[in-house]
């Protein structure tokens, strides 16, 4: 079996992993990607991205391509009881990209990808990490090429099989493989929660009428609420709700072209739900709502590796945290960890070694310390509303932002956080 030579394999064609791609091909290393599924997601959760990330693409030489068909987003509304708690900027102060890009993930990796293969770099589909072991110069992986084949024969199906293995040798392997990482728990690293489950009610819909540019969030007795604009007259509201025993519900990404599930399925993800949550909780919604084209029960879990990596072999977004969906700060902060990744990659091989991939996990885990309130702590300020001295964790965890940007905004809040 002939083996090919790299600097970096990157598992998973998701955002992160597409995005340390771009990071490591800037900085002259030889990279691919390697991803299981057979082409970028169709339809997902994330859909904003924040505007540290935004500058990270400008530096990459590709703002245009991922602000195509996007909408700029420049204030966060919080409200409770139908009254405006704050209003405020989702930027840091200064910053060069004053606004949250609404983009779904799907457009986002689709454009990550035309830039990826214009400037050489491939992403391979159908094709998985199977395997790897760690040796003196870098990482020997086996990579399972895979194909669809008919299985049965009276009740014929269609299932992936493995076609063909090839041996790659690479310096370092980055694992940007999601929660179910293979190279989070082959490395036998934990995954434990570090807060409670959190389920959405997910509704995107048309809208009749203009919706001003700004991201809502509402705290609710039952739970929080946040309304999105989306580009092309849409909007999207999620709602924390207590799913019903018995429905299974996962927090797989959608890999078809449309995932709607019809009445029956999901009892209350009928329109009924849909208009009584906007009753209950966001009575004040001028929003005339059109097609309801999208909607899904999503479980959102929260959880912290152990550690970000050790050796030749390191994780990044969420192969190594997983968060609730309403800041969007699980996807953001782990495209900005692809980035330092990058560069403490490109600095180990200049220097071979002083720790620069060590400094890259401790500084990772400690900003998810942080932002899942197991670590600093977070003062509330006497002008700081009653809501949201009720819910100071929550909160936090729901702010679109990371970093300065994140402590600015929640200054606003009347909240004030260290460590």
């Amino acid at each position: 079996m002939k083996t090919e030579m790299l600097d970096v394999l990157v598992a998973g064609a998701g955002p992160v992993g597409l995005t340390a791609a771009l990071c490591l091909h800037a900085r002259g290393l030889r990279v691919a990607v390697v991803e299981q599924k057979s082409r970028e997601v169709a339809h997902s959760y994330a859909l904003a991205l924040h505007p540290e990330v935004l500058d990270l693409y400008e530096s990459l030489g590709l703002i245009d391509e991922v602000l195509q068909d996007s909408l700029g987003v420049p204030r966060l509304v919080v409200q409770a009881q139908g009254r405006r708690l704050a209003l405020l900027p989702v930027a840091a102060s200064g910053a060069r990209h004053p606004y949250l890009a609404v983009v779904s993930q799907d457009r986002l990796e689709a454009a990550l990808v035309r830039v990826l293969e214009a400037r050489g770099v491939e992403v391979r589909w159908n094709q998985r990490l199977a395997r790897f072991q760690e040796h003196a110069g870098g990482v020997a992986a086996e990579i399972d090429e895979m194909e669809e084949r008919v299985i049965g024969y009276a009740a014929a199906r269609l299932d992936w099989m493995v076609r063909h293995t090839h041996a790659v040798d690479a310096h370092y392997l980055i694992g940007a493989d999601g929660h179910g990482s293979l190279v989070r728990r082959q490395l036998g690293l934990e995954f434990p929660e570090v807060a409670p489950v959190e389920h959405y009610a997910v509704f995107e819909f048309h809208v009749h009428g203009e919706l001003p540019s700004e991201v809502v969030q509402v705290l609710h007795p039952d739970g929080m609420a946040v309304l999105w604009p989306l580009p092309g007259g849409r909007a999207r509201w999620s709602f924390a709700v207590e799913p019903r025993a018995g429905h299974g519900v996962g927090r797989e990404k959608d890999h078809e072209p449309v995932q709607l599930f019809g009445p029956g399925a999901f009892p209350e993800l009928e329109e009924q739900l849909f208009e009584r949550l906007l009753a209950e909780r966001a009575p004040w919604f001028g929003g005339r709502v059109g097609r309801v084209y999208w909607r899904m029960l999503v479980r959102f879990e929260r959880r912290l590796a152990g550690s970000f990596g050790r050796g030749r072999v390191w994780l990044a977004g969420d192969a190594a945290h997983l968060t609730g969906p309403v800041g969007i700060q699980s996807m953001n902060v782990g495209l900005r960890e692809a980035s330092v990744l990058a560069d403490a990659i490109q600095l180990d091989r200049e220097s071979l070694g002083s720790g620069h991939l060590e400094n890259y996990a401790l500084q990772a885990q400690a900003e998810w310390r942080r932002l899942f309130g197991l670590a600093g702590a977070v003062e509330v300020g006497a002008g700081a509303p009653r809501e949201v001295a009720g819910a100071v964790r929550q909160i936090i965890s729901a702010l679109p932002a990371s970093g300065r940007a994140l402590r600015e905004m929640a200054a606003g809040l009347g909240l004030k956080l260290s460590g």
